[in-house]
């Protein structure tokens, strides 16, 4: 609904505002940008990526594809290294995953999924710490999750409503601390 709002108001948005201010608008929405950008509503011109992406290194990664022009070699191989270095696969499927906007590691999916099964044993077999934090991932979207520096187990879980697997970490004793009250409120 809220893009067939744009697309209504598209003329009026760009005839009133300036590309950097519907930016800053929409900047606590990775997936609203792209949809903008995907519409022509908003270019990544170089002004903007030098202000606003080179800032956040979150935002420059997610926003690659569209800004990969406009960068010279070495600029690209830096990010391309950075990117690949974090994940060797991370260029698969990567319009899908920032469609998807999720963190797209497999241990995410489980917790999403409240696939408890599949969650102890992959824990099991790679030998994770219940205490463990996940990985951050560029892909991820919602600005609660992608504003924090580090996020348990556990409060994914919590933030994700995955009672079984939120009940399977209780049981195992893993560290409850004040902020899963937070993630709790998130919880959809």
């Amino acid at each position: 609904k809220f893009e067939k709002i744009i697309l209504f108001f598209q003329d009026i948005i760009q005839q009133t505002l300036t590309i950097p201010e519907i930016f800053d608008i929409f900047k606590g929405n990775k997936q609203i940008l792209l949809f903008l950008f995907k519409h022509q509503i908003i270019q990544f011109n170089n002004q903007l990526i030098k202000d606003t992406l080179y800032s956040n290194q979150t935002y420059l990664y997610f926003f690659y594809p569209e800004i990969k022009e406009q960068l010279n070699n070495e600029e690209r191989e830096k990010i391309e290294k950075n990117l690949i270095s974090d994940d060797s696969s991370i260029f698969t499927n990567f319009d899908e995953k920032r469609q998807n906007g999720e963190n797209d590691s497999y241990i995410c999916q489980l917790i999403r999924q409240d696939s408890i099964e599949d969650f102890k044993s992959h824990v099991s077999k790679h030998k994770l710490s219940l205490n463990s934090n996940i990985k951050n991932s560029i892909f991820e979207t919602n600005r609660f999750l992608f504003s924090k520096k580090s996020i348990s187990l556990i409060e994914y879980a919590a933030f994700f409503g995955s009672l079984k697997i939120f009940h399977f970490l209780r049981e195992k004793s893993v560290n409850l601390t004040p902020s899963l009250w937070l993630y709790s409120i998130h919880c959809q």
